[in-house]
């Protein structure tokens, strides 16, 4: 929380939920991958979509030039699975 205190119980099991998600589908790309680099690479890709619809939701992108926020998030995605290679 931005306050330094932890999130509540449901915000944490939520966020749990949603790793555990990405972090099996990134398995699922890339097999030979460790279980931590997984997660931590789950984590940046959340970060990175999350970080992509903040921008969309807030116009950021419009005052950017950026016309394709969906596709853009998904070609960074894409990135840093082949670089988890």
């Amino acid at each position: 929380m931005a306050d330094g205190g932890s999130a509540p119980d449901g915000r944490q099991q939520a966020v749990a939920e949603l790793m555990g998600v990405v972090g099996g589908e990134i398995a699922a790309v890339l097999p030979g991958v460790a279980a931590d680099r997984t997660a931590a690479l789950a984590r940046s890709l959340v970060a990175t979509v999350q970080g992509h619809c903040a921008f969309a939701l807030y116009n950021t992108f419009r005052f950017l030039g950026e016309t394709q926020p969906e596709a853009a998030a998904l070609v960074r995605v894409r990135e840093a699975l082949a670089a988890a290679v």
